[in-house]
């Protein structure tokens, strides 16, 4: 029996991932890196172009160009895989934030960075970024306590902003919203093609967000 666990999505179509590093000589670490990067972009490439129909081991390992024990040195099944990709891609757009989010910089600095940063990420590897969006979480329920995990590590960076508000605290759900909402604007950007204008966003998302949890509306 084939073991190709199916998992929905959707997007707009991707291309192939490039070339594996080749010669005998590079480092097994090396190559074990660049394999697992392949079949991360293959979940996101396979989520996206599989659309509701569901992703597969079958499209994962055509998208990464790699074969299916390769996948399988990797990953135990498209669960696995789908659950690595989610992490790794939170891991590398939280390693993004955190390099613009500088601990002596104002409440209003760190958010304006993050949210350029999380915009700026999403215009580069929209395929990726998908697999963070609520949409996600929607079409596959598995991975919807890691992507709602996400949203929660950055709705507690917004609610450190509560102490700055001149007109008493916003709803305690205000930092949620704000996230989910942003989720969404991202993920609409996605679905149309759009992710290069993404960026354009940062300064009304910025003001949104401080203005509210602020209570600082112009």
């Amino acid at each position: 029996m084939e073991r190709d666990d199916k998992f929905s999505g959707a997007g707009t179509p991707s291309g192939r991932c490039g070339p594996l590093p080749r010669g005998r000589r590079l480092p097994r670490e090396q190559v074990l890196a660049s394999q697992r990067r392949r079949l991360v972009e293959g979940v996101a490439a396979a989520l996206v172009d599989g659309g509701c129909s569901g992703i597969t081991v079958k499209r994962v390992i055509e998208a990464a160009g790699v074969s299916r024990s390769t996948f399988y040195e990797h990953f135990d099944n498209a669960a696995a895989a789908l659950a690595g990709a989610h992490a790794e891609t939170a891991e590398r757009l939280t390693e993004a934030i955190s390099g613009r989010c500088r601990p002596e910089r104002r409440w209003a600095a760190r958010v304006d960075a993050a949210i350029g940063a999380t915009l700026e990420f999403a215009a580069a590897e929209p395929a990726l970024t998908r697999l963070l969006t609520l949409e996600a979480a929607a079409f596959e329920p598995a991975l919807a306590p890691a992507v709602l995990a996400v949203h929660g590590r950055f709705a507690a960076m917004l609610a450190g902003g509560r102490e700055h508000s001149r007109a008493g605290s916003p709803p305690p759900i205000a930092e949620a919203f704000l996230v989910g909402g942003i989720s969404r604007t991202i993920a609409r950007g996605l679905a149309m093609n759009e992710a290069e204008l993404l960026p354009e966003l940062r300064e009304p998302l910025v003001e949104l967000v401080t203005g509210l949890v602020q209570n600082d509306f112009r």
